[in-house]
């Protein structure tokens, strides 16, 4: 592998062609089966057929092309060919009303599509002045070839210009939007050194070498999957197999099947492969597999644990963000790796923004991330230079850290999603963690719900493994052993799905809204005499909240304050002091009376119920001409 060539420059596709031009029948595409391949030679041949293509259609250097991007080989080479002259805006297949407002804020010259017709989109891009490419697969030659559609009436007349040369290493190559996780997506312009730096870097940090194939399950619309899983194991000189979904089944196949080495990808992926490795384990003949590689948000101990005891290898965590190409701090292969941590900065300075705006560089110190470095963008493409998230040379990350004094990196969550429980600060992630132990769930969120007199109430949502079945009280009196009672969810909720963004980020900030019916049940008015009763006291303790008999009391605005004045009051009416925690236990109208109901007297509940019917019963306000 060449990799200082004074030609290229720190350049990820320079890198990529220096290594063709070196070993050129070595493999570069693998299919998901293991069968076919498509070699450096090929790729670099497409590279170059793919310059003349753009020339002919009268592309120039610096034009954006928006390339629709469904998982898959195809794709995976789209964007090693297409970035080496232009720069690509890489998107999710959807609705033609979203690709529009995507055209709108790129303003790309061309959108590429894999043979896409739809009337719709020829509309919305004639209006944006865009014209298509029509990428034509053609596997006879290898998984990923593709040929561009001969150019149209239009623009034949450019067919006799020169092929475009190679975008330098300081050109945009890829345009990307961020997580959007809180707050509307940026525009992140990534150049051929960015790319180039991560390569650089995450090859020593991953001990990277010519014989290592990645199997890439990552969407190719995020820069995990094109930074990681595609651009760093061709320019360490190895190969990929860019996979058509995000299986875990598919995973193991694939490595089964092409002898790869390791796969990155997110935590709800490598659950996914752990409970596939579980119903159907692997042929240890067949599998060469060293490490798995985890990233994008955070990796619970259950599944960390899971994939190593089925595969018999070590999980690595990173950490990466779009502004850094997905590039930051990571746990070095061949050291055991510190779960909590996501290893040290590699390659780029990271540093802590403390609360006086003070930018502190020793290690041991707490505070939001920031970072500069070579691979690190210095603007957004549609924000002014001197953005307040850029912080003389820094950018601010929004990530709260917590830094050993090792340097070791700690997470402790988004700034934007800490929950702020009556004073304390609660990270999502610690507690979803916890969760995501427990044997019966398979997914976890924890928010923040607005509550009237603590600020935020903590609540969860989980989703369980297939064929186990749980209820949210239950995982809570399990939860409850485990955490701080600072961190223990009011109320957790099973349902289908959490909300999770394109890579399976969960999204907290979302989930509130989300689950608003779940937490807040459909108003049913109290039944009966003595939920009556009940229902007068809580209106009481809670004035001017509507509170239905199945609501949780806490959700609706009470505080362990509120539930010990309730229980003063039930002692003063019924004449029985409940036992401590049984009021806070029976937190809905319904159930607190049927709880009262089998405690309390049942002559002191009679003559209650008589007396509260009585005083139902009598109008309100004074009799008419009284004084």
């Amino acid at each position: 592998m060449i990799e200082n060539d004074p030609a290229i420059g720190v350049h990820a596709l320079g890198m990529i062609l220096a290594n063709a031009a070196a070993a050129p029948e070595e493999p570069a595409l693998w299919a998901e089966d293991g069968v076919a391949v498509l070699s450096r030679r090929g790729l670099a041949d497409l590279v170059t057929q793919t310059g003349k293509a753009l020339g002919a259609r009268g592309a120039q250097p610096g034009d954006r092309v928006i390339l629709v991007a469904p998982q898959g080989a195809v794709t995976a080479a789209a964007l090693l060919a297409l970035s080496a002259h232009v720069a690509v805006a890489p998107v999710a297949p959807g609705p033609v009303t979203d690709l529009a407002r995507i055209v709108s804020r790129v303003k790309p010259r061309f959108l590429a599509v894999l043979g896409m017709s739809d009337p719709d989109l020829v509309a919305c891009l004639t209006a944006a002045q865009t014209s298509v490419l029509t990428l034509l697969p053609d596997p006879a030659r290898g998984p990923g070839w593709f040929d561009i559609a001969p150019p149209d009436r239009q623009t034949r007349g450019a067919a006799d210009a020169a092929p475009l040369v190679l975008a330098g290493s300081q050109d945009i190559a890829l345009i990307l939007p961020t997580s959007g996780t809180t707050g509307e997506p940026k525009l992140v312009g990534l150049t051929h050194a960015h790319l180039g730096h991560v390569a650089l870097s995450a090859r020593r940090t991953l001990a990277l070498c010519e014989h290592d194939i990645c199997v890439n399950p990552m969407p190719l619309h995020h820069v995990h999957g094109i930074s990681i899983g595609t651009f760093l194991p061709l320019a360490s000189g190895g190969s990929i197999v860019a996979l058509s979904t995000t299986s875990g089944a598919a995973v193991l196949a694939a490595a089964e099947s092409t002898g790869a080495t390791w796969y990155t990808a997110v935590p709800t992926i490598h659950q996914d492969v752990a409970r596939a490795a579980a119903a159907r384990p692997p042929d240890p003949g067949r599998l060469r597999l060293r490490f798995a590689r985890s990233a994008s948000s955070a990796l619970a101990a259950s599944t960390r644990s899971d994939l190593s005891r089925h595969l018999g290898i070590p999980v690595f965590e990173g950490l990466g963000m779009t502004e850094a190409a997905s590039w930051v701090a990571h746990q070095p292969v061949g050291q055991t790796p510190q779960h909590g941590t996501v290893g040290q900065g590699q390659g780029i300075e990271v540093a802590v923004l403390d609360d006086g705006g003070r930018i502190l560089h020793s290690p041991g110190n707490t505070g939001e991330m920031i970072l500069r470095g070579p691979n690190v963008i210095t603007h957004y493409l549609e924000e002014a230079p001197d953005d307040t998230r850029f912080v003389s040379g820094w950018l601010r990350t929004g990530d709260l850290i917590r830094m050993s004094p090792e340097g070791e990196i700690a997470v402790v969550g988004r700034l934007k999603e800490l929950i702020n429980r009556g004073g304390a600060t609660i990270p999502p992630v610690a507690v979803e963690d916890a969760l995501l132990a427990h044997p019966a769930v398979a997914r976890a969120v924890v928010f923040g719900v607005p509550h009237t007199s603590l600020g935020q109430e903590l609540a969860a949502a989980v989703v369980l493994e297939t064929g186990h079945s749980s209820d949210g009280q239950a995982i809570r009196r399990w939860l409850a052993e485990r955490v701080a009672p600072e961190q223990l969810p009011r109320s957790v909720l099973v349902v289908d799905a959490i909300p999770q963004n394109a890579v399976g980020k969960p999204e907290r900030i979302r989930a509130a809204e989300f689950f608003r019916s779940e937490l807040r049940a459909d108003h049913v008015t109290p039944i009966g005499p003595l939920e009556m009763v009940v229902a007068d006291l809580v209106a009481e303790l809670l004035p001017g909240v509507q509170v239905g008999r199945m609501e949780d009391l806490f959700m609706a605005g009470a505080d362990s304050l509120v539930m010990l004045r309730l229980q003063i009051r039930i002692e003063e009416l019924f004449g029985t002091a409940p036992e401590p925690g049984e009021v806070a236990d029976h937190f809905t109208i319904a159930t607190l009376a049927d709880y009262l109901g089998r405690v309390c007297d049942p002559e002191a509940l009679t003559m209650l119920a008589n007396l509260w019917a009585e005083v139902a019963q009598t109008p309100s306000g004074p009799a008419e001409g009284s004084q």
